[in-house]
């Protein structure tokens, strides 16, 4: 069984958007898990998915990424569309807590609960969020086919394959994405992750 590992934790959900700090840490790392399984390894396809979380751990225990290219899709890609697919999976259960005799609405003297119809239009627009951050580690990795041929191949059966669109419009085929669009610019990518062979903290 190969060791699992988050790639992102509940400090970077907490510096990096609008979640506030006293959200309960184990809530979130609970929906960090659930999105990684589902979204994560679903548009990176598991064979991608497993190299990079095996790079991950090695980075995690003092080693290095296998190059510049993977650091690069998990600290500017995999990690943005990661947080915003936790917040997703997290929004139903933020304001209620299971019990050992119901689920229950948790309230606080100084807020009022949401709406089940605004929940469902927050929740709705933090899946085209999410979205949107899927379609960037996507287009990453198909304007740099030669960098990543774990998601070009599916080593044994009933593997998943990277999904072909993004959000809940997954679409899975026998096929594989060949080639790139053409290599675009990368200007827009952060200055985040040094040299190839930089150390990153998981």
């Amino acid at each position: 069984i190969m060791n699992w590992i988050a790639f992102i934790d509940t400090q970077y959900i907490k510096q990096k958007s609008i979640v506030e700090d006293n959200v309960d840490d184990k809530l979130l790392e609970y929906y960090i898990r659930k999105a990684q399984d589902i979204h994560t390894q679903v548009i990176l396809g598991e064979d991608l998915y497993n190299s990079l979380m095996a790079q991950a751990i090695q980075a995690s225990t003092g080693g290095y990424f296998n190059s510049q290219f993977y650091l690069q899709l998990a600290a500017n890609y995999v990690q943005p569309a990661l947080l915003e697919w936790t917040i997703y999976e997290s929004i139903p259960w933020i304001n209620w807590k299971l019990t050992n005799k119901a689920i229950v609405q948790q309230t606080s003297e100084k807020a009022t609960g949401i709406a089940t119809s605004d929940l469902k239009w927050l929740r709705s627009l933090q899946q085209s969020n999410a979205a949107f951050y899927d379609q960037r580690v996507r287009e990453f990795i198909i304007n740099n086919p030669s960098e990543f041929p774990e998601y070009y191949q599916l080593n044994g059966v009933e593997r998943i394959p990277p999904a072909s669109l993004t959000g809940f419009n997954y679409v899975y085929t026998n096929k594989y994405p060949k080639g790139a669009r053409g290599r675009r610019s990368d200007w827009w990518i952060q200055s985040c992750c040094g040299p190839s062979g930089t150390q990153i903290s998981f």
